[in-house]
């Protein structure tokens, strides 16, 4: 076949590989067209239908114990994401309680019952059943304080509310005072008093090295909380001991004797008379112990003890996020240090007693004297003074706390207020 070449078949080989340039431009524009922003409905079904079929698991729950008024009465709150598709069911003892649409709806609540299990199932609207697993109420645990409590420790397992009512307080004579709680709610006025006023040692007995520091962690407190922060005097020294040195030797007891003998008297009635004689004398007492030496020296007693030192007053920390309705007053009253012990005394020794005298003819004898005294030992010197607690605060509380000296001048202690944060 011959191609006869004309002057339009020239202009079509010219033309042709543009046309196809154009047509391939046309095409990628219309593929770059394609990528609309706008789901596919098939793609988005099918992604619904996979979160679906994804179980919820226990540790995507959110699990909270909103208060009530009454102590020790909570609610019990479980959160779950939304999760469309999906049912929760919760079971007590196989009743079942409610169900929900994770879709719609992602809170359950009912009242916290101590230790109480729930059952809990996880349904697929596509597939049934998918999950299930066990939740235990852990519900807080509250403590109320009604007028006086004397307590050596602070009661245990409190995690939830502390209530003081009315003008209630607590005396507090042992170790550490740790008050970890959600809430302290104070109605009017509460006290917490450590040892007692008057500074005296505990009935206990035992033996007081320092006052019990208190720690009060909370994230919430209102009202007018009282610190008394007594501490403890210390004891009074020992005397020295006193001496009483020998005491004179009493002398010894004289004797009569009898002499010579003659008649007298008629003959017809003679009677014998004797004479008596001092066949003993009585001896002299000797002087008793003198506390005076042959140089003339004095010796003096035996030096007091000195006085325990006084246990001061408790270190405090407070720890509160939220405190806008909360007042710390702080009554200091560390201890005093005992008085030092009395010199101990030197007595000299007491005389000896002379001799008995039976009588004449004997002669009297004497008795010895006394012995000097020494000179009275020093006395102890009295102990130290107990020192102030720090009081550590949350820095938004700081501006609240007011110290009262009873017996120190505590709050003119530089840095005796410290911000914990």
């Amino acid at each position: 076949m011959s191609f006869i070449s004309t002057p339009n078949s020239h202009y079509l080989r010219r033309a042709a590989p543009l046309a196809v340039a154009v047509i391939a431009s046309l095409a990628m524009s219309a593929c770059a067209f394609k990528t609309d922003p706008t789901p596919d409905p098939q793609i988005s079904k099918l992604q619904q239908q996979v979160e679906a079929n994804r179980p919820l698991q226990k540790t995507e729950l959110s699990i909270s114990y909103p208060s009530l008024p009454d102590p020790n009465q909570y609610m019990y709150e479980v959160k779950w994401p939304q999760r469309p598709g999906l049912q929760v069911k919760f079971f007590s003892d196989e009743s079942l309680i409610e169900a929900f649409d994770a879709g719609s709806v992602q809170t359950f609540k009912t009242l916290c019952v101590k230790d109480n299990e729930l059952n809990v199932e996880v349904h697929s609207l596509l597939t049934g059943l998918v999950n299930n697993f066990k939740l235990t109420m852990r519900c807080p645990v509250d403590h109320e304080v009604k007028g006086h409590q004397t307590i050596a420790n602070f009661p245990t397992g409190l995690n939830g509310r502390l209530f003081f009512r009315g003008n209630s307080s607590i005396q507090h004579n042992g170790g550490e005072l740790l008050i970890k709680v959600e809430e302290l709610r104070i109605d009017d006025l509460a006290t917490i008093r450590i040892f007692s006023k008057d500074r005296s040692k505990p009935a206990s007995g035992e033996p007081i090295k320092r006052s019990p520091p208190i720690k009060i962690i909370a994230t919430k407190a209102s009202g007018l909380l009282i610190l008394d922060l007594n501490g403890v005097d210390g004891s009074r020294g020992d005397n020295g001991i006193d001496e009483l040195l020998a005491a004179g030797i009493n002398g010894a007891s004289g004797e009569l004797g009898q002499g010579r003998c003659k008649d007298t008297g008629p003959k017809s009635n003679p009677t014998l008379e004797c004479t008596t004689t001092c066949s003993v004398a009585p001896t002299n007492g000797t002087n008793g112990a003198s506390a005076i030496d042959k140089l003339g020296t004095k010796r003096k007693g035996n030096r007091g003890s000195n006085g325990a030192p006084g246990i001061g007053t408790s270190d405090v920390s407070l720890l509160i996020d939220h405190s806008d309705n909360f007042r710390l007053e702080v009554r200091s009253n560390p201890g005093m240090g005992g008085q030092g012990g009395t010199g101990g005394k030197i007595t000299g020794g007491t005389a000896g007693l002379a001799g008995v005298n039976p009588g004449h003819p004997c002669p009297n004898a004497r008795s010895g004297t006394k012995g000097d005294d020494g000179t009275q030992g020093d006395n102890g010197e009295p102990g130290s003074n107990g020192g102030c607690g720090s009081i550590r605060g949350s820095r938004t509380l700081l501006s609240k706390i007011r110290i009262i000296d009873i017996a120190s001048e505590c709050s003119k202690v530089p840095g005796i207020i410290q911000a914990l944060d």
